[in-house]
């Protein structure tokens, strides 16, 4: 088992205590806790519901010790079905307020959504239908200034439109990419508000790395980014997979591997340097509106790593 695997399945048990596991309950399937058991907020965010993604791929891992366990995979499935259900009317998701109409939550619930139910299989038509709706939503909805929410945005409604064969998704990824692709400076980076931050770059070349797989049509000019993106990451990443992340835009200190797998083995190599001498930041060092995304990627990239 690769140490990244090690790490991202050191998670599990904190999803699994964040998720409404109790079957029958209104909640089933929620990992928003401060919603579900402690009342605290009026609403779920859907940015929790990453959590599915977490169980779905502790279930399909081959040495995993929560591989095949069918509690785990319908505990995963809970969580898509609920993150369909908790979807406003018009299919937007929510954040950080009630009734809120969250671009960037929306783009990566919807993403680690298609994720989750690829790994998983057999997806009922009903959430299907769900996840559709959420893509509509986005698909119309004014993209951000900032890159990485851009990136998921555009992997999201690929897969998305694979699932459902809507020619209309299809035509919003290929206008969401080409936002992305405007938004690249000369020097590889991808705007974030205005500024360059090499965190959350590394999250735009894990939603590259995805979604080259799903739009292989645009396979070469998508490449040709994320090499590019990686050139820049080259240039500020030390030996052991840090950076001066103080003076960035939004002063980010983590990196996600996924995109660097697929991209930039060499800054792969790096970052795993950086993990073995305990220097990068590891999910379970984030809180938990954070740890369930890093997790997810770390597993992502054991599964990449190990193709």
């Amino acid at each position: 088992m690769s140490p990244l695997e090690e790490e991202a399945l050191r998670c599990v048990p904190r999803a699994l205590g964040l998720e409404d596991r109790e079957a029958g309950s209104g909640t089933y399937g929620c990992f928003d806790r401060a919603h579900w058991h402690y009342q605290l907020a009026d609403f779920p965010s859907a940015w929790f519901q990453t959590g599915a993604l977490v169980l779905a791929l502790a279930w399909a891992g081959e040495g995993s010790p929560f591989a095949k366990h069918e509690k785990v995979r319908a505990w995963a499935r809970a969580g898509l079905s609920f993150l369909v259900a908790s979807a406003n009317r018009d299919g937007s998701l929510a954040e950080v307020y009630p009734f809120e109409r969250s671009y960037c939550a929306t783009a990566f619930a919807l993403l680690h959504a298609t994720q989750a139910l690829a790994v998983l299989g057999e997806a009922p038509q009903e959430l299907v239908s769900g996840l559709a709706r959420i893509a509509r939503w986005l698909s119309g909805a004014e993209p951000t200034d900032a890159a990485n929410q851009v990136a998921a945005c555009a992997a999201a409604l690929a897969q998305v439109a694979a699932l459902t064969k809507d020619s209309r998704l299809e035509v919003a990824t290929g206008e969401r990419l080409d936002d992305l692709l405007a938004m690249q400076d000369r020097d590889g980076f991808f705007s974030e508000y205005g500024g360059q931050d090499p965190g959350y770059q590394s999250v735009t070349l894990a939603c590259l790395a995805h979604l080259a797989g799903s739009r292989p049509d645009r396979e070469p000019a998508i490449r040709g980014a994320a090499e590019k993106g990686a050139a820049a990451l080259r240039a500020v990443l030390r030996a052991d997979g840090t950076y001066e992340w103080r003076t960035t835009r939004r002063r980010r200190p983590f990196l996600y591997p996924s995109g660097l797998v697929r991209f930039a083995p060499d800054l792969a190599q790096r970052f795993e340097e950086g993990l073995a001498r305990g220097r990068v930041i590891v999910p379970a060092w984030l809180d938990d509106r954070y740890f369930l995304h890093l997790a997810a990627d770390f597993f992502l990239a054991a599964r990449g790593r190990a193709a």
